[in-house]
């Protein structure tokens, strides 16, 4: 299962915008790599987080 970073910050008790900051200084600390996900017919879907 994959979380949005919209479900994410409902967990956290934070904004949608804190988690994606977050997220984004978690990658560039080399803690986390964000991979872009598509489906098969080419819709946009959440980030594959994976933990380093």
């Amino acid at each position: 299962m994959w979380l949005s970073s919209r479900r994410l910050a409902i967990e956290m008790g934070l904004s949608t915008s804190a988690v994606r900051r977050h997220l984004r200084r978690l990658e560039q600390c080399g803690l986390i790599r964000l991979t872009s996900r598509y489906s098969t017919e080419g819709a946009r879907m959440t980030n594959k987080i994976t933990m380093l």
